[in-house]
This record gives structure tokens, sequence and C-alpha cells, in this order.
């Protein structure tokens, strides 16, 4: 579906748009702007230049470069496709909500020696690396300048520390890129936990050398990510203490909580959720029984 008059966008599209957020204000003054779903056939437009990715349902931006517009568009596609999308949260919501959620426009036509220049001023219009898909802050880069390559290498050359569920040291990577190759997972939600905005990635526990200490203790369920003191606290007053046992009751082992029993047997949250609910009854571990917390 193709949209070259605004009117019909926002009468079709409205219910979805937030009220004077980022991209309903740009749509009012950019009356003679087109936009397209990335599920459409984008062909024919060699441009270069500065494009966006926009989720309705997350009001929230992606900001990349295009030497050829079509080819960029074609080639976002197929990295949904392929599980490979750019960072671990817009593939998500790409898996979440499918491609007819993510609208694609094109922001500017330019030089190709002015593509990362202007890509940064539109990252920065959307604020899309603090509350957006993209992954890198690059204000204020200049891509000429050794220096700066330097600083933003050091920012993604870190090396890192790979633990498992339980804390125990696995081994240490010069930065994420190998890590992430070495596992095939995705580098960005490595990232993510170094940032402490993510709990795990690929099974395994995520930290920057410079912050991990030997003699700390780092199980999954301790790790303090990105939830405010009240959240951890009604998180930790509402998790369930299970016990695990065989068919004559006798306790085979004992979890804080249903996410700690989870990533001891790497099993899905849900698993246990349902032989709770009574809604399953096959464990190949025992019987599950909630306990009350001291």
């Amino acid at each position: 579906m193709k949209y070259s008059n605004t009117d019909k966008l926002l009468s079709d599209l409205l219910p979805q748009i937030k009220q004077n957020g980022k991209f309903f204000n740009y749509i009012l003054e950019n009356p003679n702007k087109t936009f397209r779903f990335l599920s459409d056939t984008h062909r024919n437009n060699t441009s270069c230049g500065i494009y966006a990715i926009y989720s309705l349902e997350n009001d929230t931006f992606y900001v990349g470069k295009a030497e050829n517009f079509s080819k960029r568009m074609n080639s976002h596609k197929s990295d949904f496709n392929l599980n490979k999308g750019h960072g671990i949260w817009f593939q998500n919501t790409y898996k979440k909500y499918g491609i007819d959620n993510l609208i694609t426009f094109q922001l500017e036509n330019c030089e190709k020696s002015n593509l990362n220049k202007n890509e940064v001023k539109w990252i920065n219009y959307f604020d899309s690396y603090k509350n957006g898909f993209n992954v890198i802050d690059c204000e204020g880069f200049n891509f000429k300048d050794p220096e700066a390559i330097r600083k933003i290498n050091s920012k993604i050359f870190k090396p890192v520390i790979c633990l498992s569920l339980q804390g125990e040291f696995i081994e240490e990577f010069e930065c994420i890129k190998y890590a992430a190759n070495k596992y095939n997972i995705d580098s960005s939600g490595i990232m993510l936990c170094c940032k402490n905005k993510s709990r795990k990635c690929g099974n395994y526990i995520w930290i920057y050398k410079e912050n991990y200490n030997s003699d700390k203790k780092y199980p999954l369920e301790i790790i303090k990510y990105s939830f405010s003191l009240k959240q951890r606290e009604r998180i930790l007053k509402n998790s369930k203490k299970l016990i695990l046992l065989d068919i004559n009751n006798n306790i085979l082992n004992e979890f804080e909580s249903v996410i700690s029993a989870c990533n001891y047997f790497n099993i899905n949250k849900s698993t246990i959720n349902r032989i709770l609910s009574n809604k399953t009854k096959n464990s190949q571990f025992g019987i599950w029984k909630i306990v009350e917390k001291q």
C-alpha cells in the first residue's frame, strides 16, 4: 500500500499514531511526503540519502542511510526474515507485530559524502538512539577524524566476559563482535546485557570486563537491570518460591522464583506456569509446588 496523500494516511492510521508525537507532527509538517509500508515492493528508487522506519505499535523510529533506497529497504526485509534485524529490539518488534507495523519514508536526498553527517542529524531529531531502534550513538562523530574513530571503536571493541546463568566464568572475549560470532547470537543483545538493559543473551550472562569482579557472584536472579527500585521490589515480592518433588514427595530442589527454576533447567517460563495452573500435568523433572516465602 502506498500513501502519497497525507490526509489518507492520517484517516487510515490515525487511531494508531500517537497524537502530537514526533511522527504525527512530522506528517503535518510534510504534507507532500510519501509514506509506505516496509512490506510494499520497493523498486526503481535509486536515490541516495537518509530514511526512517517508524513502528506504529512502539511509536519508535529507526534512522538509516542508503546509497540506493530500494536496495536498502529490500535488505531490511531480508534481514528481518533471517532474524538478523538491526538490533534485538528492532528484530523483536518485527517478530511480535509483523512487517505491516513498520512504515518507511525518505527524510532527505544527499550526496554520498554527506550521508554520515546527515544521518547523525536525523538520529538526534527523532531521538532514535536513546529512545529508538538505533544501537550506536554517533552524536558529534567526525567520520574522517582518526581520534573520533578510535573513540567509537573503544565503545564497540570493549572486552567482555561470558558467564553461565549460574554466574560461573566461561571465557573472555576481546570484543562483543567476536563473542557474537562464536555463539551465533546478535551482538546488540550482548551489548544490552552489558548495559544492564537485558538479563541475558543466548542463555549466557554478559558483562564488560571493566565492570567484572571475579570475587563477586553473578547468578541470573540477582543481576540488576533497567528496572527502578520499586519495580525490582515488586518483582521480588510477587515472585513465587518453588520446590521440586519426586513421586514420593521428597524434595529434589528449591528455587527462589520461577525464573531461577527456568534458568536452571533451561526451559520456558510458560512451561512451569502451565503446570502450576493445572493446564498440563507433564513434567520430566518432577512435581512442582509453590511454597510461602518466610
